[in-house]
């Protein structure tokens, strides 16, 4: 989990965002970035985007500390993430090792399958076991994306719902509050309103 002083203030964290091309990592890692900014942290974030575009695969890293001293670079080293906000299960599973010993995992339970692999039968399940067999209770959630439909919310507000479960778990340095703020700050006011509610579902889901 993400560093604390004595008095339990988050004073760190090290967050991967990974998922496939328009899921909304980078708006998630920017809301990442935009609360903790609003707790006084100092972020840098980096993206490896590739073939996003055509459903590749999209990593993000947000590094938040006390100050700008305290992050020599942009990029997470390998096992040094403490948290992991997987959007697809499969590329939760690229993406495990970025995890510290400690870390929590995030993940999306819906599988998004390349057109090449359309007809391997990938369906995430075994991705999503073989995570639950590695991450200890308390660390992994994964996350049903039905529980979006269910209130009629757009699939859309999936980077919403995962940021809630962190937050619910307690993952991020910030609260509710200030996640909201970085919303009103970084989305259409048309939007609010769903992502709001997709706020409290992830919430509740932890």
């Amino acid at each position: 989990m993400a560093s604390e002083t004595k008095g339990g203030a988050t004073t760190s964290l090290d967050c991967q965002v990974v998922g496939v091309g328009g899921q909304g990592v980078v708006l998630a890692s920017r809301l990442i970035a935009a609360a903790a900014m609003a707790r006084g942290l100092f972020v840098r974030t980096a993206e490896t985007i590739g073939m996003s575009q055509r459903g590749g695969s999209v990593a993000s890293h947000v590094r938040a500390a006390a100050t700008a001293d305290d992050l020599p670079s942009s990029l997470i080293p390998a096992h040094g993430a403490d948290l992991v906000l997987a959007f697809e299960p499969g590329e939760a599973v690229r993406a495990v090792g970025q995890l510290k010993a400690a870390g929590a995992m995030v993940c999306a339970t819906r599988p998004v399958v390349p057109s090449a692999a359309a007809t391997s039968g990938y369906d995430g399940q075994a991705q999503l076991a073989w995570l639950a067999e590695r991450l200890p209770a308390g660390r992994f959630a994964p996350v049903r994306v039905d529980a979006l439909a269910r209130e009629g919310l757009s699939p859309k507000c999936l980077n919403v719902l995962l940021l809630g479960c962190a937050v619910g778990m307690g993952a991020l340095p910030f609260g509710a509050e200030e996640l909201r703020a970085a919303m009103c700050q970084l989305m259409k006011p048309k939007l609010i309103p769903m992502n709001e509610r997709a706020l409290e579902i992830g919430i509740s889901l932890a």
